[in-house]
């Protein structure tokens, strides 16, 4: 039997979700996160990954509930119009939101980092372009495009990882709770709002050819908290970290950044794209 016109499968469109809200947790936050917890952000992150399996049920449960309908038609048929135009509205505030606050950070990025002879003007057109084009062709393409692309993400951000590991000196996370509970806490907040996202699931769903399945939910969120604790940078992305890599007496590779860049890139275009 053929998939129905404008369903995809399970995979691509988890795949989406986490390239988007990996982008969010791993990169984004990091500075708000930092400024907010120090040297305990990543105390903030494990408490909220303790809690997150709580988080993820609900969300599930609510996926059980609108069984692959969309959204904002399954609130209008349980708690009329009203109910509905009052969802659309905080929805759709927070989507704008998000696409200013990613585009514009994504653009000073590209500026700074890799196009800083380019003027501002020619890289939002290219930006815009691209998104509305995606946007245009449909959620199909762009979870297609996702499936193909996030193994690509994936291996060039353990590469970059495993690149650095000589450079990374864990005896910084120590001591904790120097400053007590209340930066930990505060970190909290800012990591809670990044696995809020995990509402991808309910928004998307309607898009999936079959429903998710707890296991499902509960995996991507485990894969997204990993990611969130892997990463305490001070600046957003990996390519920031303009050092060569070294193998141990001399640099022999100089491309870290442009490989970084491409992780970045990746994930800020669709997620762009998704908002």
């Amino acid at each position: 039997m053929s998939m129905p016109i404008g369903k995809t499968s399970i995979a691509p469109i988890i795949m989406v979700i986490m390239l988007s809200i990996g982008l969010l947790n791993h990169v984004i936050i990091m500075p708000l996160l930092l400024g907010a917890a120090g040297r305990d952000a990543w105390l903030s992150i494990l408490l909220c990954s303790a809690l997150l399996p709580l988080w993820l049920l609900i969300v599930h449960r609510v996926v059980q509930a609108v069984r692959q309908q969309p959204m904002l038609a399954w609130i209008e048929s349980v708690s009329g119009k009203a109910s509905r135009m009052t969802v659309a509205f905080i929805f759709g505030v927070l989507l704008v939101m998000d696409i200013v606050i990613t585009s514009t950070d994504t653009l000073t990025w590209a500026t700074t980092t890799y196009l800083p002879k380019t003027p501002m003007v020619v890289t939002t057109s290219v930006f815009l372009i691209l998104c509305g084009f995606a946007a245009y062709v449909g959620f199909r393409t762009i979870a297609i495009v996702s499936g193909i692309l996030l193994p690509f993400v994936v291996l060039l951000g353990f590469f970059v990882a495993g690149a650095n590991t000589g450079r990374k000196n864990y005896n910084e996370l120590f001591p904790i709770l120097e400053h007590g509970w209340s930066p930990v806490l505060r970190g909290m907040l800012i990591v809670g709002g990044g696995f809020a996202e995990l509402i991808l699931f309910i928004l998307l769903q309607q898009y999936a050819n079959s429903p998710f399945k707890r296991k499902q939910v509960l995996l991507t969120g485990v894969i997204i908290s990993v990611l969130c604790m892997g990463r305490r940078s001070r600046r957003l992305p990996n390519s920031v970290r303009r050092r060569p890599v070294s193998n141990g007496t001399r640099p022999f590779l100089n491309g870290v950044s442009y490989r970084s860049a491409n992780i970045s890139s990746i994930s800020i275009f669709l997620r762009s794209t998704n908002g």
